[in-house]
């Protein structure tokens, strides 16, 4: 791909092709996961924001297989007024030339395993969120 298909108006800067490989072979742990192998899921750094609109919180994910551990940094604690907390996976943005900013999750993954990674980020954020205030 040319440097000059980068300036498209919807297309992320040349920087994030790096990022898209790594997400892409942390799918194929994810599938090595699901074939019957013992996981756990730790969250670690849960570092707490004040004044930041609905955003409540950053967290790291640690999950420890056979092969390994795999992090994933910086997932977002959110909150809007009157409803419940939800966590997010990190995302990237960018602006077109018109300076209209795009969003896209760095990382999907399938299912169960986001439900489990998010019942143990926001069990943890309840949990210390009074030791926090």
């Amino acid at each position: 791909m040319t440097p000059a298909a980068y300036k498209h108006k919807k297309c992320p800067k040349a920087g994030t092709l790096r990022a898209i490989i790594i997400v892409s072979f942390f799918g194929l742990i994810v599938k090595r996961i699901f074939r019957g192998e013992k996981m756990e899921i730790a969250v670690e750094n849960m570092k707490y924001l004040h004044n930041a609109g609905n955003l409540r919180a950053f967290c790291d994910v640690r999950i420890r297989t056979a092969d390994g551990d795999w992090v994933i940094r910086s997932c977002k604690i959110i909150q809007q007024p009157k409803q419940k907390a939800w966590l997010s996976f990190p995302t990237i943005s960018w602006q077109d030339g018109d300076g209209k900013t795009y969003y896209k999750t760095m990382l999907e993954v399938p299912t169960d395993l986001k439900s489990k990674i998010s019942e143990a980020s926001l069990s943890t954020y309840y949990e210390t969120q009074t030791k926090a205030a």
